[in-house]
Protein backbone atom coordinates (compact mmCIF):
# COMPACT_ATOMS: atom_id res chain seq x y z
CA UNK A 1 0.00 0.00 0.00
CA UNK A 2 2.71 2.39 1.15
CA UNK A 3 4.43 1.86 -2.56
CA UNK A 4 0.88 2.67 -4.53
CA UNK A 5 0.78 5.73 -2.40
CA UNK A 6 4.47 6.83 -2.48
CA UNK A 7 3.82 6.31 -6.64
CA UNK A 8 0.37 8.21 -6.45
CA UNK A 9 2.07 11.16 -4.87
CA UNK A 10 4.99 11.05 -7.24
CA UNK A 11 2.71 11.52 -10.22
CA UNK A 12 0.79 13.73 -8.55
CA UNK A 13 4.15 15.79 -8.48
CA UNK A 14 5.37 15.25 -11.83
CA UNK A 15 1.38 16.37 -13.38
CA UNK A 16 1.83 19.39 -11.03
CA UNK A 17 5.50 20.18 -12.32
CA UNK A 18 3.72 20.18 -16.03
CA UNK A 19 1.01 22.28 -14.66
CA UNK A 20 3.35 24.65 -13.89
CA UNK A 21 5.40 24.89 -17.05
CA UNK A 22 2.29 25.36 -18.99
CA UNK A 23 1.53 28.10 -16.72
CA UNK A 24 5.23 29.44 -17.14
CA UNK A 25 5.21 29.30 -20.67
CA UNK A 26 1.40 30.17 -21.07
CA UNK A 27 2.76 33.72 -18.84
CA UNK A 28 5.20 33.96 -21.43
CA UNK A 29 2.88 34.10 -24.68
CA UNK A 30 0.52 36.66 -23.13
CA UNK A 31 3.47 38.71 -21.91
CA UNK A 32 5.08 39.01 -25.54
CA UNK A 33 1.88 39.54 -26.96
CA UNK A 34 0.96 41.98 -24.82
CA UNK A 35 3.94 43.79 -25.81
CA UNK A 36 3.99 43.47 -29.56
CA UNK A 37 0.49 44.79 -29.24
CA UNK A 38 1.54 47.79 -27.47
CA UNK A 39 4.43 48.14 -29.66
CA UNK A 40 2.21 47.90 -32.51
CA UNK A 41 -0.40 50.13 -31.62
CA UNK A 42 2.85 53.31 -31.13
CA UNK A 43 3.94 53.15 -33.96
CA UNK A 44 1.52 52.50 -36.65
CA UNK A 45 -0.91 54.35 -38.52
CA UNK A 46 -2.46 54.54 -41.04
CA UNK A 47 -3.15 58.01 -42.93
CA UNK A 48 -6.56 58.35 -45.11
CA UNK A 49 -6.13 60.63 -48.21
CA UNK A 50 -9.16 63.41 -48.30
CA UNK A 51 -10.16 62.49 -51.96
CA UNK A 52 -11.58 59.22 -51.72
CA UNK A 53 -13.68 60.15 -55.20
CA UNK A 54 -11.79 57.35 -57.35
CA UNK A 55 -10.76 54.98 -54.27
CA UNK A 56 -6.78 54.16 -52.57
CA UNK A 57 -4.96 52.04 -51.44
CA UNK A 58 -3.65 52.78 -48.43
CA UNK A 59 -0.40 51.27 -46.18
CA UNK A 60 0.94 51.16 -42.85
CA UNK A 61 2.58 54.59 -41.92
CA UNK A 62 2.45 55.81 -45.29
CA UNK A 63 1.88 59.36 -44.90
CA UNK A 64 0.01 61.65 -48.13
CA UNK A 65 0.48 64.99 -48.89
CA UNK A 66 -2.23 66.81 -47.65
CA UNK A 67 -2.36 65.51 -44.20
CA UNK A 68 1.65 66.76 -44.14
CA UNK A 69 0.07 70.34 -45.21
CA UNK A 70 -2.67 70.26 -42.81
CA UNK A 71 -0.80 69.26 -40.02
CA UNK A 72 2.50 72.13 -41.00
CA UNK A 73 -0.18 74.64 -40.45
CA UNK A 74 -2.27 73.84 -37.40
CA UNK A 75 0.88 72.58 -35.94
CA UNK A 76 2.65 76.01 -36.84
CA UNK A 77 -0.12 78.36 -36.74
CA UNK A 78 -0.56 77.36 -33.12
CA UNK A 79 2.93 77.87 -31.73
CA UNK A 80 3.09 81.26 -33.10
CA UNK A 81 -0.41 82.10 -32.34
CA UNK A 82 0.37 84.58 -28.84
CA UNK A 83 -3.31 85.91 -27.55
CA UNK A 84 -2.27 87.49 -24.68
CA UNK A 85 2.06 88.11 -24.26
CA UNK A 86 4.36 86.53 -26.21
CA UNK A 87 6.89 85.95 -23.20
CA UNK A 88 4.47 83.88 -21.96
CA UNK A 89 2.75 82.16 -25.01
CA UNK A 90 5.53 81.66 -27.06
CA UNK A 91 7.06 79.81 -24.03
CA UNK A 92 3.71 77.47 -22.96
CA UNK A 93 2.68 77.03 -26.69
CA UNK A 94 7.02 75.46 -27.42
CA UNK A 95 5.97 73.03 -24.24
CA UNK A 96 2.85 71.96 -25.25
CA UNK A 97 4.09 70.68 -28.74
CA UNK A 98 7.28 69.38 -27.71
CA UNK A 99 5.83 65.62 -29.01
CA UNK A 100 5.12 67.45 -32.42
CA UNK A 101 8.72 69.32 -32.29
CA UNK A 102 11.99 67.46 -33.37
CA UNK A 103 14.57 67.92 -30.72
CA UNK A 104 17.01 70.07 -33.17
CA UNK A 105 13.74 72.39 -33.63
CA UNK A 106 13.42 72.75 -30.37
CA UNK A 107 16.53 73.21 -29.49
CA UNK A 108 16.37 76.93 -32.22
CA UNK A 109 12.91 77.59 -30.48
CA UNK A 110 14.25 77.88 -27.48
CA UNK A 111 17.08 79.61 -28.26
CA UNK A 112 14.93 81.89 -30.71
CA UNK A 113 12.85 82.57 -27.23
CA UNK A 114 15.96 83.56 -25.28
CA UNK A 115 17.32 85.94 -28.06
CA UNK A 116 13.49 87.52 -28.22
CA UNK A 117 13.44 88.09 -24.56
CA UNK A 118 16.33 89.68 -24.49
CA UNK A 119 15.82 92.21 -26.47
CA UNK A 120 12.54 92.99 -24.88
CA UNK A 121 10.45 91.81 -28.29
CA UNK A 122 7.77 89.77 -26.45
CA UNK A 123 7.05 91.06 -22.85
CA UNK A 124 3.22 92.31 -23.79
CA UNK A 125 3.35 91.35 -27.58
CA UNK A 126 0.17 89.66 -28.99
CA UNK A 127 0.45 87.81 -32.38
CA UNK A 128 -2.07 86.80 -34.65
CA UNK A 129 -1.09 84.44 -38.37
CA UNK A 130 -3.57 83.54 -40.89
CA UNK A 131 -3.23 81.83 -44.00
CA UNK A 132 -3.07 84.02 -46.85
CA UNK A 133 -6.74 84.06 -48.60
CA UNK A 134 -7.06 80.89 -46.84
CA UNK A 135 -5.03 78.82 -49.30
CA UNK A 136 -5.86 74.87 -50.10
CA UNK A 137 -4.10 72.23 -50.33
CA UNK A 138 -2.38 72.54 -53.94
CA UNK A 139 0.42 69.22 -54.46
CA UNK A 140 2.96 72.32 -55.30
CA UNK A 141 3.10 73.31 -51.59
CA UNK A 142 4.27 70.06 -50.07
CA UNK A 143 7.87 68.74 -51.90
CA UNK A 144 8.37 65.38 -50.70
CA UNK A 145 12.51 65.09 -50.67
CA UNK A 146 12.39 61.48 -49.21
CA UNK A 147 10.61 58.71 -47.56
CA UNK A 148 9.02 60.23 -44.35
CA UNK A 149 10.47 63.28 -44.83
CA UNK A 150 9.02 66.65 -46.58
CA UNK A 151 9.31 70.46 -47.38
CA UNK A 152 5.91 72.41 -47.08
CA UNK A 153 5.31 76.02 -48.32
CA UNK A 154 3.15 78.00 -46.15
CA UNK A 155 2.03 81.66 -46.92
CA UNK A 156 0.91 83.59 -43.61
CA UNK A 157 -0.13 86.96 -42.71
CA UNK A 158 1.48 88.07 -39.73
CA UNK A 159 -0.09 90.67 -37.13
CA UNK A 160 1.84 92.24 -34.07
CA UNK A 161 0.62 94.26 -31.83
CA UNK A 162 1.99 95.96 -28.27
CA UNK A 163 -0.21 97.11 -25.60
CA UNK A 164 -3.26 96.82 -27.89
CA UNK A 165 -1.41 98.73 -30.90
CA UNK A 166 -0.42 97.36 -34.08
CA UNK A 167 3.28 97.49 -34.26
CA UNK A 168 3.87 95.15 -36.93
CA UNK A 169 1.97 93.80 -40.26
CA UNK A 170 3.78 91.24 -43.14
CA UNK A 171 3.14 88.34 -45.24
CA UNK A 172 5.82 85.57 -45.06
CA UNK A 173 6.37 82.36 -47.13
CA UNK A 174 7.68 79.61 -44.91
CA UNK A 175 9.57 76.61 -45.92
CA UNK A 176 8.80 74.48 -43.02
CA UNK A 177 10.65 70.93 -42.92
CA UNK A 178 8.37 67.90 -41.62
CA UNK A 179 9.16 64.88 -40.62
CA UNK A 180 7.77 61.23 -40.20
CA UNK A 181 7.99 60.35 -36.57
CA UNK A 182 8.05 56.88 -33.99
CA UNK A 183 6.33 58.31 -31.64
CA UNK A 184 3.48 56.93 -29.26
CA UNK A 185 -0.21 57.39 -30.91
CA UNK A 186 -0.75 59.52 -27.40
CA UNK A 187 1.28 61.27 -27.71
CA UNK A 188 1.24 62.81 -31.10
CA UNK A 189 -1.52 60.93 -33.41
CA UNK A 190 -0.15 62.71 -36.51
CA UNK A 191 2.81 60.72 -36.71
CA UNK A 192 4.23 63.77 -37.97
CA UNK A 193 6.91 66.47 -36.30
CA UNK A 194 7.78 69.95 -37.13
CA UNK A 195 11.71 69.87 -37.88
CA UNK A 196 12.81 73.69 -38.34
CA UNK A 197 13.07 75.71 -41.79
CA UNK A 198 14.37 75.11 -45.67
CA UNK A 199 15.90 78.06 -45.58
CA UNK A 200 15.11 81.54 -44.20
CA UNK A 201 11.65 82.83 -44.26
CA UNK A 202 10.91 85.82 -46.88
CA UNK A 203 9.06 88.67 -47.23
CA UNK A 204 6.48 88.20 -50.19
CA UNK A 205 4.68 90.01 -52.79
CA UNK A 206 1.44 90.01 -54.40
CA UNK A 207 3.42 88.72 -57.34
CA UNK A 208 4.74 85.75 -55.52
CA UNK A 209 1.17 84.52 -54.36
CA UNK A 210 0.27 83.98 -57.76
Amino acid sequence: MTGRYRGDIDNLREHILTLRAIVLILVVIIAGLWYSNNRLKDVQRVHIPPDLSTGVTVKLNDVHKPTVYAFAINIFQYLNTWLKDGGEDYVTRTSELAAYITPSYMEWLKSDIDKRLRKGELQGRTRAIKLINGQIFDNNRVDKISAGRFVVWLDFNIEESQSGMIVKTTRIRYAIRVIAADISVEDNPWGLQLDGYEGNPKTISDEALQ
